[in-house]
């Protein structure tokens, strides 16, 4: 398979376990770039863009990562808990304060990350494109009640969790 990009020499055998991904665990196409001390130290890309290996994947290749983004947000919430930027116990309007209308001012941040905020869906048809609007999303889900009372049962915020994650405690990655 034909691996694209640079690594530096210390991280070689990152190239080794990228190359053997798709030499012996089937992988069709990926990237990856890494980062220490703000400087690139891995990027590579290769494989192609779907089993039929019509089109080479490139450096510029976009990719749908689905719910990936739900365990990077968990992280970045640790990291600014650990860093004590960040209460998870704390109620979300602390963070967010337009988001304690309809019933939803005691829901915590922790009832976010564990997919118990009773948020997991917007009950009313959205136009097309909606989740593709970071406004209308993040309106939508402050003026949305919760659809069990938050902390008593959970439900997989497969849509939201990252519009709530995101707005609630993304500005405190800055």
């Amino acid at each position: 398979m034909l691996i694209n990009g640079t690594t530096e020499a210390a991280f070689e055998q990152v190239r080794a376990a990228f190359a053997e991904n798709f030499a012996h665990r089937g992988e069709t196409g990926g990237a990856l770039c890494v980062t220490v001390g703000g400087r690139v130290v891995v990027d590579l890309w290769g494989g192609w863009m779907s089993r039929s290996a019509a089109e080479r994947w490139r450096p510029d290749t976009l990719v749908n990562f689905f719910s990936v983004g739900k365990g990077l947000m968990a992280l970045l919430a640790a990291r600014l808990a650990g860093d004590r930027r960040l209460d998870v116990d704390a109620a979300v309007t602390r963070y967010w304060p337009e988001f304690g209308a309809a019933g939803k001012e005691a829901i915590t941040v922790r009832h976010l990350l564990t997919h118990q905020a009773g948020l997991p869906a917007i009950r009313r048809t959205l136009p097309p494109g909606a989740m593709l609007n970071w406004r209308l999303m993040t309106s939508e889900l402050a003026g949305h009640p919760p659809w069990w009372p938050p902390g008593t049962a959970h439900g997989y915020h497969v849509n939201t969790f990252g519009f709530l994650s995101a707005r609630c405690f993304g500005a405190r990655l800055a």
